[in-house]
């Protein structure tokens, strides 16, 4: 199997996939290597559906706050909660789509804010 087109010889990370995987994959096989980073309907569909239903909870702690104060619940804790799992959510599924696009940078911080709104 030739080192696909698309792919940056230069960028060590692709070689290194490259070289890596290409011993499971026949001579002919370049594009079937290449599909294994797209993403199935499936996985849109979950990712899709966690995102929608935690914008759904959210709106539902702003609309309820009354309902949530009288059950004793933190309105903030409960937002920033969801706030973190949101910005967790998008940042895996944006990563998983946009393979080679997506900066490497807003991996750590995108994380770093999700993870420090979780605790």
């Amino acid at each position: 199997m030739d080192f696909p087109k698309t792919w940056d010889k230069t960028d060590q990370n692709a070689v290194k996939l490259y070289e890596q995987c290409k011993p499971y994959y026949k001579a002919d096989e370049v594009e079937k290597f290449q599909q294994i980073f797209v993403p199935s309907p499936f996985f849109n569909l979950l990712c899709i559906g966690i995102l929608i239903y935690t914008i759904v909870s959210m709106i539902l702690i702003i609309v309820k706050r009354k309902e949530y104060q009288q059950m004793k619940c933190s309105i903030k804790a409960s937002l920033l909660f969801s706030l973190g799992s949101l910005i967790n959510i998008l940042n895996f599924y944006i990563r998983r789509v946009m393979f080679f696009d997506y900066p490497c940078f807003l991996i750590a911080f995108l994380s770093a804010i999700g993870i420090f709104s979780l605790i």
